[in-house]
């Protein structure tokens, strides 16, 4: 069995033209991923029309419960 070390979350903003079919004109996406043996593996993309960071820590604190890891924010 894997160790997994961390859980690693990269926010990325994205801009567009505005669109009619598009409410604004960015998307916020969060990705996590498991660290194993520093070698990343992805696990999820959240993708949002604003910012979710709140939404994403919701997430980010439910993987570390669940792995039984050291408490961490989301930066």
């Amino acid at each position: 069995m894997q160790d997994i070390g961390v859980v690693v979350v990269d926010e990325a903003v994205l801009s567009s033209d505005t669109s009619p079919f598009k409410e604004g004109n960015q998307d916020f996406i969060y990705s996590f991923y498991f660290e194993v043996r520093k070698t990343r593996k992805n696990l999820l993309s959240l993708s949002y029309r604003i910012e979710s960071s709140d939404k994403a820590q919701i997430v980010f604190d439910y993987f570390y419960s669940i792995l039984g890891l050291s408490k961490a924010n989301l930066v």
